[in-house]
């Protein structure tokens, strides 16, 4: 979260310095492209985190056959879900702050609150 934070606080003032004077394009569309460009990013970080995670613990042993296949797929969705999931949070909270610092870390308050009470 605090890479895609601080990456995006640059564009952002990159986009308010050159774009928004412009009006070439909203803030709106500037968020989607932002948001855009993090799913390949995130499904890459999302295919090694599986298999460095998956088959060392052995999770893939609690099926035989076909639901052995469907259950690592699922697996797979949801981390790369938690992936996108994460980004597009980061993306959120640093579009709210201006500062950056304080969006990192006010970003990681949330995500503790967020597992606290919805676990």
């Amino acid at each position: 979260m605090k890479q895609i934070i601080f990456a995006f606080s640059d564009r952002r003032d990159l986009f308010e310095s050159r774009e928004r004077p412009s009006k070439m394009y909203s803030k709106h569309a500037f968020i989607l492209t932002s948001v855009t460009a993090e799913l390949p990013w995130q499904t890459l970080t999302a295919i090694p985190v599986f298999l460095l995670w998956y088959f060392p613990t052995g999770i893939y042993l609690n099926s035989e056959g076909v639901e052995r296949i469907e259950r690592g797929a699922l697996l797979f969705l949801l981390l790369w879900a938690f992936f996108i999931f994460m980004a597009t949070f980061a993306i959120m909270v640093a579009s709210a702050l201006k500062q950056a610092p304080v969006a990192a870390n006010i970003a990681v308050v949330l995500y503790q609150l967020m597992l606290l009470f919805c676990g």
